[in-house]
């Protein structure tokens, strides 16, 4: 377990590095996936609900931190997406790596709403396609990371296919 949450603390430091860094800046039509909300999802498929919304919160405060502008309204939309994919894991099968792709397309869609509703601005009739987009990109890095994180830090139960 402790190795775990080591791998997960080192995993979430870089993949805020990479998301929010200039020289890693890589975009599809000006919207580049979430990696700290697939963190999200895949550490709440992983590790059950507690670690979900621990890594919601923890998610949210670098993001908003990293940014500096609408901190509450960051924080509350990952933990609400970190809760909407705590909700879901008890459903699936958690242990299938591609479980995750909907999950986090789903995951992302509350997570752009619940900011929305709490940080109101002028977004345009582009922003249901870039939500849609950032959606698509997030599902297909989910299943990757999950992959990654099982392999640095492997549950103790034996995978089923």
């Amino acid at each position: 377990m402790t190795r775990r949450i080591i791998v997960y603390a080192i995993v979430l430091l870089l993949l805020a590095v990479i998301g929010e860094e200039s020289a890693f800046r890589i975009t599809l039509w000006g919207v580049k996936p979430d990696l700290l909300l697939v963190f999200v999802v895949v550490v709440s498929l992983q590790g059950g609900p507690l670690s979900g919304g621990l890594s919601a919160l923890a998610a949210g405060w670098m993001q908003a931190a990293s940014l500096g502008i609408a901190v509450g309204s960051i924080i509350v939309s990952k933990a609400a997406s970190g809760l909407a994919a705590a909700q879901v894991e008890p459903h699936v099968v958690k242990e299938n790596f591609l479980t995750s792709a909907p999950v986090a397309f789903f995951a992302t869609w509350v997570c752009e709403v619940v900011f929305f509703i709490f940080y109101p601005q002028v977004w345009g009739p582009r922003w249901p396609l870039q939500v849609a987009l950032e959606s698509v990109l997030n599902a297909l890095v989910a299943p990757l990371l999950y992959l990654v994180l099982e392999y640095l830090a492997p549950r103790k139960e034996s995978l089923t296919l």
